[in-house]
């Protein structure tokens, strides 16, 4: 059942990622759009959320942008990863010509952005047009775009964490299909009496989910009333010096309790195709995005009855709330004022109330404009798809101080934490060591990074 995850990085791939970004038709912001001020816009929205965005990019171009003379060319340029790859190579090269204006980025690539010389900060926007006001953006979500209290980026496509539960099988196991696991220790209950086996074999498994760091960084969050995964606020305040998770206990008490779901042997930790198999009836609990949630709904097809529920906390007691996730978009600094104009009043379309709204019935991302909720339309959705109001709820349940860790080399360390994580299942190593061994790593990584750049 061992499922390790490597990574390859190879000197080629900043070869082919400077080469892909080196089409200036593709890629390239030319200024103008047959006399229009020209915005490219990088995005990593696939799928249905691709469709959707090029559903509220084509309504900018034909209604606001057609007014004030502005033109949006929206490039996919595949996964947050991919984006974060190719916004390195071109910044790090200072190829303004192939540079995007906008670009939307996760955690993983924001700390590329707070250090670039000619990031465009929100902070500095909102000050100097004063039409542009962050008043309505809900907290949390400003939070999770922010360093050292300032703006960096404009939320847009933001997420928490649910967890994604079969109300039919919670009464075929005997189960309150209203009295969700609330706990983690409630969780380990639930799986083990929603597993069915022939003989030895699993046959459904009470949950599928590989611990990476999406749920950890709410579960390491939420507890002692916030806490963080790396010094520095989670390297909001600065860049982080050391892995904090380990000295305070947080990550112990989530790996013991996520241990103790494993034994009861109705867990699978490899995560493969979760949410498919989840909407297929092959498994009970799913934990994933509340942008996961249209796609879940239209899997299931009306086969059973789909709950959701807050993230499960890792203790009663604990009151913090979940991280913010998803991703924002990101300004460039092109030193041209009728490109930072465009840039503004595409901003204030995007994080509109109906912009928002369409995001969020869309893509299931929560709205993060507050004056969405006063629109009748978005009132009466929520009264037709209660299933969208859980992660709208947890949010305002949640402190702004729970938010993702910035620190360099994201990726790597991550995947190092869910392979430590698989070897601690399968017995290789124990709790305390998967703790040792992930913090010493992450410590690394940072050390790494601060002496190549002399912080």
């Amino acid at each position: 059942m061992k499922k390790k995850l490597k990574v390859i990085i190879a000197s080629a791939l900043l070869g082919m990622t400077l080469a892909g970004c080196t089409t200036p038709q593709a890629n390239a912001s030319s200024g103008s759009n047959n006399g229009k001020t020209e915005i490219v816009l990088w995005h990593a929205m696939g799928g249905k959320g691709g469709s959707v965005l090029k559903e509220v990019v084509d309504n900018f171009n034909n209604t606001t942008g057609k007014e004030k003379n502005i033109f949006v060319k929206a490039v996919h340029q595949g996964t947050y990863q991919d984006t974060d790859t190719k916004l390195k190579a071109v910044l790090q090269a200072n190829n303004v010509k192939n540079m995007p204006d906008l670009v939307q980025s996760a955690a993983l690539g924001v700390f590329t952005l707070k250090e670039y010389k000619d990031t465009l900060w929100i902070d500095d926007l909102e000050k100097k047009y004063p039409d542009f006001d962050l008043s309505n953006i809900e907290p949390n979500a400003l939070a999770a775009a922010s360093y050292k209290g300032r703006h960096l980026g404009m939320p847009f496509s933001n997420s928490t964490m649910l967890m994604y539960y079969n109300k039919d099988q919670y009464k075929e196991a005997g189960l309150d299909p209203e009295k969700p696991a609330a706990t983690l220790d409630e969780l380990a209950d639930h799986v083990a009496k929603l597993t069915k086996k022939q003989g030895k074999e699993v046959v459904r498994y009470g949950m599928v989910h590989q611990l990476n760091f999406y749920a950890p960084m709410s579960w390491i969050g939420m507890q002692k009333g916030g806490s963080y995964l790396v010094d520095n606020e989670n390297g909001r305040s600065a860049t982080p010096t050391k892995v904090v998770f380990g000295e305070n206990g947080t990550m112990k008490e989530v790996l013991t309790k996520w241990q103790k779901i494993y034994k009861t042997g109705g867990l699978d930790y490899t995560g493969t195709d979760a949410s498919k198999r989840f909407a297929a009836g092959e498994t009970s609990i799913f934990l994933g995005s509340t942008a996961s949630l249209p796609s879940i709904v239209e899997g299931i097809g009306g086969k059973f009855q789909l709950g959701t529920a807050f993230l499960p906390k890792v203790h009663p007691e604990d009151n913090a709330g979940v991280a913010t996730g998803g991703s924002s978009l990101y300004a460039l600094n092109k030193h041209d004022e009728n490109k930072e104009k465009a840039i503004v009043e595409f901003l204030k379309y995007m994080s509109s109330p109906e912009t928002q709204f369409k995001w969020h019935t869309g893509t299931g991302y929560f709205p993060v404009n507050k004056k969405t909720y006063d629109l009748p339309e978005m009132q009466e959705h929520l009264k037709k798809n209660p299933l969208f109001k859980t992660a709208i709820d947890q949010l305002h349940q949640s402190s702004p101080k729970v938010q993702e860790m910035w620190m360099p080399s994201f990726q790597e360390f991550e995947t190092f934490q869910t392979d430590t994580v698989t070897s601690m299942l399968d017995g290789e190593i124990d709790v305390d060591t998967a703790i040792k061994n992930v913090v010493e790593k992450g410590d690394e990584l940072i050390n790494n990074y601060r002496r190549a750049n002399s912080k």
